[in-house]
This record gives structure tokens, C-alpha cells and sequence, in this order.
């Protein structure tokens, strides 16, 4: 026996209502979420390219967060601060420069050369440091490091709006098919 109209009616609008409410912003957040990763990783592989430090240096400074359903925002957040040199460096290379020193030209990392740089040890922490003098004398000296900031500037936005113009509204489709097809299997 087929329910009457007005409790069909009911039914229809509480369904309308729990894809609104619930499902739509589920799918809006899951969607978000499958982008951000796709941004973070384009972003380590471009800044690596162009930087020219392997990527997984990049990956421990470059953050992203979730989107959730109440709030439908995710991130991917930088921290712009250099690369210290002796990160880069084997550490047979620090270790052979520990006793003897660098040779006279200074220090490769990253594909730059430092001139005038030298491996030395921290007398207080006992860590390995790139340095070089910036005059004549022995003071004052510079800690050598990789700068990251102004290609992960240069690229961070434009990746993101290319990912969310390209795969948006194709996985948020998708995602909003998937949620609505589970009603469909109830009914």
C-alpha cells in the first residue's frame, strides 16, 4: 500500500534537507581535502627544481590542514625560513672537513659555491656549521643558507588555483554522486 501524498512529500523534504544540511558540505570538504595534498606535493617538487635541494627538506617545512564540514577551509602553510647549508651536506663530507678543514675555494651546496666558506664545529653544541667571514678579520661571520622563500612565494598561489580550477568540480561531482547514491541504495 502506497503512502499517502502529503507523508511523501514529508520524506522528500527531510531528504532534500539531509543532503543540504549533512552531505553536500561532506562532499565540499572531502573534495578540498583530496586537493591540498596534490598542492603541497606540486609545490615541493617545483621549489626542489628550482632551489635545487632535495625534496624531502621541502616536505618537513610546507604544512597543510583538512577541511572539515563545519569549516570549509584547508591550508597549505609555509615556513619560509632558509635551509641551513650543513643540512645538505654528506656527512662524510662534514666529518673529512672536521680535522683538515675545507679546501681554498670554500664550499658547494645546492649547487652553489660558497667562496670563502669553510665546515667548522660548534665549540658549545658540537654541531656541524657552514660558515664565512664577511671581512678581514676573524669576526664577523655569516651562517651560509639555501633561501626558499621567494620560489615558494612565487608558486604557492598559482599551484593552488591551478588545482582548484583544473579537479575541483570533477572530485567534488564525484564525491556529491557517491553521497547521494547511498540514499538511493536506502530508499
Amino acid at each position: 500500500m502506497a503512502k499517502p501524498m502529503a507523508q511523501q512529500i514529508k520524506q522528500l523534504e527531510k531528504t532534500l534537507r539531509q543532503y543540504a544540511n549533512v552531505e553536500v558540505p561532506r562532499a565540499t570538504a572531502s573534495a578540498l581535502n583530496k586537493i591540498v595534498p596534490k598542492v603541497k606535493n606540486q609545490l615541493v617538487k617545483t621549489t626542489a627544481k628550482e632551489v635545487k635541494v632535495p625534496g624531502k627538506f621541502l616536505k618537513r617545512q610546507i604544512f597543510t590542514s583538512r577541511a572539515k564540514s563545519k569549516s570549509l577551509s584547508a591550508y597549505v602553510k609555509s615556513y619560509l625560513r632558509p635551509i641551513s647549508a650543513e643540512r645538505l651536506l654528506p656527512t662524510s663530507t662534514l666529518l673529512k672537513a672536521r680535522p683538515r678543514g675545507t679546501n681554498r675555494r670554500g664550499v658547494r651546496v645546492a649547487g652553489q659555491q660558497f667562496d670563502g666558506a669553510f665546515i667548522n664545529l660548534g665549540s658549545k653544541n658540537g654541531r656541524f656549521y657552514v660558515l664565512r667571514r664577511l671581512g678581514k678579520g676573524r669576526y664577523p661571520i655569516e651562517v651560509i643558507a639555501i633561501k626558499i622563500d621567494r620560489s615558494i612565494d612565487a608558486h604557492q598561489l598559482p599551484l593552488a588555483k591551478q588545482f582548484m580550477q583544473a579537479d575541483f568540480v570533477r572530485l567534488y561531482k564525484h564525491e556529491l554522486q557517491y553521497r547521494i547514491g547511498k540514499y538511493g541504495a536506502r530508499a
